[in-house]
């Protein structure tokens, strides 16, 4: 899916056009734009013109050697780059499930227990209080850890929700990457955002693609407000939006919040 937004540094904006006009800062901001959808600015500059909705000026051309902003096309291969990188991380986990989804343990690390000293020959003791007996050590093919209601051994319960709270710290990144915001990691944030990860069938690269489609639907309208954690993964609208990820973004549809 195309990344419909890319960051924007204000401070090396305001710095590498503080010499143009307002228009030549117009023109600049809608051919980045264009460049951004359709990878570069067309060779006619009539059609580059009219893209900009005035006559471009030499500052602003120089901009776009070859019909290209550079650091236009940086910005792209971070985000790949990043999608690459989540998208990996997201399949480890798949198959990470897949692996330890069977209830059945291996076997730990037998222990080391002090052999008992050897008796002559035994014989019940004398004194009624309960006294100690040999540890007895089940054979390493038979020894098992102990294993909680759930199925799951703890270590392993631990490890995937270590795992849910690093996966929502990524994705709270790739919304504020997205949308332009600036939402931080407190526990209210990632919380809600570990319980979606928990629910059934839903996953990390699945969430990404929800992101990207709401912003695709509301960036730029009045339902922008809403592309916020407690919005997109408060539990009464997150399987509405999940379940939609895959759909195409309709000119109709931009702007609905429901």
């Amino acid at each position: 899916m195309k990344a419909p937004a890319f960051q924007f540094y204000a401070d090396d904006f305001i710095g590498g056009t503080v010499c143009f006009t307002a228009e030549d800062v117009g023109a600049y901001m809608r051919l980045l734009c264009f460049q951004w959808g359709n990878g570069a600015l067309p060779a006619k500059k009539e059609l580059v013109n009219r893209i900009a909705g005035c006559v471009v000026s030499d500052d602003v051309m120089a901009k776009f050697p070859q019909g290209i902003n550079p650091r236009m096309e940086k910005e792209r291969e971070k985000q790949r780059i990043y999608r690459e990188q989540q998208s990996n991380k997201g399949k480890a986990s798949a198959e990470a499930r897949r692996n330890h989804g069977s209830t059945a343990v291996q076997p730990s690390r037998q222990p080391e227990v002090n052999s008992p000293s050897p008796s002559p020959s035994p014989s019940p003791s004398p004194s009624p209080s309960p006294s100690p007996s040999p540890i007895s050590v089940p054979d390493s093919d038979s020894f098992k850890p102990e294993i909680p209601a759930t199925g799951q051994a703890p270590h392993d319960a631990q490890r995937k929700k270590v795992l849910r709270r690093e996966n929502a710290k990524m994705l709270l990144d790739f919304l504020n990457e997205t949308a332009g915001r600036s939402f931080r990691a407190t526990d209210t944030n990632l919380d809600l955002i570990v319980a979606r990860l928990s629910e059934p069938d839903v996953t990390p690269e699945g969430c990404e693609g929800m992101i990207e489609r709401q912003v695709a639907l509301w960036k730029g309208t009045e339902t922008e407000e809403y592309l916020q954690p407690s919005t997109l993964f408060g539990k009464q609208k997150f399987g509405g939006y999940y379940d939609k990820r895959d759909l195409p973004v309709k000119l109709e549809t931009k702007g609905n919040c429901l």
